[in-house]
C-alpha cells in the first residue's frame, strides 16, 4: 500500500483485506477502499441463513445491513484508537460504569 501511495498519489488505493487487523492496517497505510473478506462471506451466508429460517429477504437485508453500519463506526474507532496508540497518545474515553454512570 505505502508502494502504491508513494508511486501513483492521485488513483484512489483499493484493497482487499484478510481480516480485520489487515484491514485497520491498510487503512493505517492509506488504502481509500478496503474489503475484509472473512466479514462480507460471514455477512452473505448469515443473510441466506435468515431467509432460509423464514425471514424475509427484506428484513434479512436490513439486520446485515444495520450490522455493516455498526461494524463500520467500531472499525473507524478502531482505526482511530491504532494509530494514536502507535504515535504515544493518550486518549480519555468517557465510559459508563456497570451502573451507567460515566467514569
Amino acid at each position: 500500500m505505502e508502494l502504491v501511495k508513494h508511486a501513483f498519489p492521485l488513483v484512489p488505493a483499493l484493497a482487499r483485506a484478510r481480516d480485520r487487523q489487515h484491514a485497520i492496517e491498510l487503512i493505517d497505510k492509506g488504502a481509500d477502499f478496503q474489503m475484509r473478506e472473512a466479514f462480507e462471506s460471514a455477512l452473505a451466508i448469515s443473510r441466506d441463513a435468515l431467509v432460509r429460517l423464514g425471514d424475509t429477504p427484506d428484513a434479512a437485508d436490513a439486520l446485515v445491513a444495520s450490522i455493516r453500519v455498526r461494524d463500520t463506526e467500531r472499525l473507524g474507532i478502531e482505526a482511530v484508537e491504532g494509530l494514536h496508540a502507535r504515535r504515544g497518545d493518550v486518549l480519555l474515553v468517557n465510559t459508563p460504569d456497570p451502573k451507567g454512570n460515566s467514569r
